[in-house]
């Protein structure tokens, strides 16, 4: 819940009253997720988790995230506390792509077409900093493990070597796309400049796909985005290490 002082501050900036009242949403991995009513107002409000699991620049987070809202495509980021422990969002009514009444392949569609949106969009940002965030994961959970340390010195110098053109989102399951509002994706927390194959691995990595589903992502977004479906394919399953990687070195750091 809030402390004294983030009432206070959301007092004095005039978000809030008195009369203001918190629903916890039961849907967050990490961080605490609120509904936040004041009278007629309410507002998404995410409290950042404190444990030091992750290293993320909340004040770059919130200026993205303002940008891509400005395309139609997130949830407007409305205020960052001053210690930069929650951020109020706009308060939106969702249908999620997870509970919509959708076969898998039709959601498996929906998914790769989304992707697709967000490689269009004209951000140009910093690139994805993936091998520094192995070595804070490995450092804040004391990882020792010798082959994922290995993994760690071999792959490092590929990433950084890797082209990356694009703006990536690298968490899009199907919870994280919108059907209502049209065109919203959520939590862009680890949004940056990357590569469309290692977003889609890290989509087929997020959303549990098995191989014949994953095949159907990347086979999707390559028809919309006239690609060679196999080239592309291939590209998914080279980036497939770094995306699970990175999941193995981020559970351990939040365990």
């Amino acid at each position: 819940m809030l402390s004294a002082e983030q009432v206070i501050e959301l007092q004095q900036q005039g978000w809030i009253q008195a009369d203001y009242h918190l629903t916890e949403l039961f849907d967050g991995t990490v961080n605490r997720n609120f509904c936040l009513t004041s009278g007629q107002k309410r507002f998404f409000l995410k409290l950042f988790s404190q444990s030091g699991g992750d290293r993320q620049d909340r004040r770059r987070q919130f200026d993205l995230q303002q940008c891509i809202a400005a395309h139609g495509m997130a949830p407007e980021p409305l205020y960052l506390s001053e210690r930069h422990d929650f951020m109020l969002e706009a308060w939106l009514e969702i249908q999620d792509l997870a509970s919509a009444r959708l076969n898998k392949p039709q959601k498996i569609q929906r998914l790769a077409e989304r992707l697709f949106a967000i490689h269009q969009l004209p951000i140009d940002c910093a690139d994805l900093p993936l091998v520094d965030d192995w070595q804070h994961y490995i450092q804040r959970g004391a990882i020792q493990d010798r082959t994922l340390l290995t993994q760690v010195e071999e792959l490092s110098p590929r990433w950084l070597a890797l082209p990356k053109p694009v703006f990536c989102h690298h968490d899009l399951c199907l919870a994280h796309v919108c059907l209502m509002p049209q065109r919203v994706c959520l939590d862009w927390e680890y949004a940056a400049m990357s590569t469309p194959a290692y977003d889609i691995a890290s989509s087929i990595l997020a959303e549990g796909l098995d191989a014949q589903q994953g095949r159907w992502l990347s086979d999707s977004y390559a028809k919309i985005s006239s690609t060679c479906a196999t080239a592309l394919w291939q590209e998914a399953q080279q980036m497939r290490p770094f995306a699970e990687l990175t999941n193995r070195l981020w559970h351990l750091a939040h365990r």
